[in-house]
């Protein structure tokens, strides 16, 4: 009996038929190819490798949520192809289930509970679905709409604590524009990122970042000095310190979860009472509690905004 062998003109013909059903549901550019977003495409992608079945486009009504006022994630339900792949990394990867498909049939959407805003779910912004998306239906309202390739990224670790998460920084004439996850199986965060990680990078180019060290001088005023000056004035200070009242009145606050006590750099210097406690991690990112609290407090800027414009 002889082995059955695909026919690989056959399978293109299949795949293309299908690409045409999900290029018919979709918005397309001049030329008839599914749009390229700052996120990318994977249907365009594959609708240029394999081509698609011309079809009569189809007007699906499936609707967003333009009233949502969290000021991170967008969704453009024209791009969504019901793939379940936010969905699912919110309920399986996440465990906060804050989005679902909901509806039927043509309907079916990407939606929250009685279709609220992200901010009154128990979505912590972690931004896993904009990275999780292939078509660039989620996408960061503040990044600029550019294609990938405009792109500079380079890869570093977040600065917020001391779990050692991974990001990649997107850089467009020479200025941070958007954060992103690495990809899967590559760093110990394994991609996925808090709402700190992922979105709050705009101190990076603020006006008022200190770029240089700073000692107070006789006139009372800070000025601009060597890292050398500065760590030796602070030494120096401590010093005096413990010199004056004892060891115990230093306190000393530790953020690597690498560090502890034998690593101070003068041992004898360590007060007695030092003690340090590793910051807490679930497989590889942030704990629940650090997103939730991030979460609440963009919840709570926008609750005193809205009070403001309407007390």
């Amino acid at each position: 009996m002889s082995r059955w062998q695909p026919d690989r003109n056959a399978s293109i013909a299949t795949a293309g038929s299908l690409l045409g059903l999900y290029a018919a549901d979709h918005r397309l550019d001049a030329s008839g190819t599914p749009v390229q977003t700052a996120n990318g495409n994977v249907l365009r992608d594959l609708v240029n490798e394999f081509g698609s079945l011309p079809l009569e486009a189809v007007e699906a009504p499936r609707h967003g949520r333009p009233d949502d006022s969290n000021p991170y994630i967008s969704f453009d339900p024209e791009l969504c192809i019901l793939c379940a792949r936010c969905t699912r990394y919110c309920d399986e990867v996440e465990g906060v289930s804050a989005i679902a498909l909901a509806y039927r049939g043509a309907e079916t959407t990407v939606a929250t509970v009685a279709d609220r805003g992200l901010l009154d779910t128990t979505c912590e912004l972690c931004g896993g679905c904009i990275d999780t998306c292939p078509t660039g239906a989620l996408t960061e309202r503040r990044a600029p709409d550019l294609p990938p390739e405009a792109f500079d990224k380079t890869r570093t670790t977040c600065n917020f604590c001391g779990v050692g998460c991974q990001v990649d920084l997107n850089v467009v004439d020479g200025r941070v524009v958007k954060v992103t996850g690495p990809p899967p199986g590559e760093t110990v965060n394994d991609g996925n990122l808090c709402v700190k990680g992922r979105f709050a990078y705009d101190f990076i180019h603020h006006p008022d970042r200190l770029r240089e060290p700073l000692v107070r001088g006789e006139d009372g005023e800070l000025h601009a000095t060597t890292w050398d000056v500065a760590i030796n004035r602070a030494a120096q200070g401590l010093m005096d310190v413990k010199k004056a009242h004892g060891p115990d009145a230093l306190g000393i606050c530790l953020l690597e979860p690498v560090h502890g006590r034998g690593e101070l750099p003068d041992a004898e210097a360590q007060p007695s009472g030092v003690r340090h406690q590793q910051l807490p991690s679930v497989r590889g990112h942030v704990t629940r509690a650090d997103g939730r609290g991030a979460r609440d407090h963009v919840r709570r800027r926008r609750d005193d905004e809205l009070h403001r414009r309407d007390p």
